[in-house]
This record gives structure tokens, sequence and C-alpha cells, in this order.
């Protein structure tokens, strides 16, 4: 969310400028897309996001044979996907301006909820992150 918000504040069209970062662990991402750059106070940011061995959370393990059947109590256990990894997400959350700058903006902490699909060679998982 804050490389999309970076690239929000530095578009100079409708098209943000390619925003890079790293993996807490390892690897990158890539931010593209478009922004609303209208004076209404609902804004939409349309990412798109490229994830090269990207890894921020390292889980112990991963399911290895496609058997992704497991107890119920282990339901809220997180699952590494390995290899390609097609994200289908919906996130939003609240804005606001950053105060003593000339209308940059930011995403207000604890707002934000991510919700989607995740779909692996693993199966398809629902993801819903408030964050």
């Amino acid at each position: 969310m804050n490389l999309g918000m970076a690239g929000y504040n530095a578009a100079t069209s409708a098209n943000i400028p390619e925003q890079e970062g790293e993996g807490d662990v390892e690897g990158t991402i890539l931010i593209s897309g478009q922004v609303d750059q209208s004076v209404s106070d609902n804004k939409e940011l349309r990412l798109d996001i490229e994830l090269t061995d990207y890894r921020d959370v390292l889980v112990d393990e991963a399911p290895t044979d496609g058997d992704d059947e497991g107890d119920d109590d282990e339901e809220d256990e997180e699952i590494d996907l390995e290899g390609e990894v097609f994200l289908d997400l919906r996130i939003e959350g609240d804005i606001e301006e950053v105060d003593g700058t000339d209308g940059e903006l930011r995403r207000v902490p604890g707002t934000t909820h991510i919700t989607g699909t995740a779909e692996s060679r693993y199966g398809v998982f629902d993801v819903d992150l408030p964050i």
C-alpha cells in the first residue's frame, strides 16, 4: 500500500510511475497502475503488482503434495504459496492529506481491509485481512 500511495503522490498523469521495494525476507515488489486524480473525496488506485521471489513472512511448513486439507483447528494457519500465484485482491481503506504538504496523501493506519483470493497449484484460498 505504501508503494501505491508513493506512486499516487508522484503521478503527473493518470499513470503512476513504477515504484519498487524489497520483501522483508527476500525478493522484490514492483507497483504500477493508474490513479484517479479528480477532486472528489473518493479516490481509486488500480494497481498492478509484480512479485519476484518475494517473501515477507517465513512459514515453517507448506503443503508439498497439493493436499491442503487438514484439521479444522488449523484453519487460521498461514500457508507459504510457492511458484506462480495469482492474486485477485480488493484493498479498501481511508486516506488523508499529509499536513504541511501540497496535497500529498497517505493511508490511514488501521483502516485498510484486503479481501479476495490467492490461487496457486495448492488451490484457491480466501483472503480477508484487516490491517
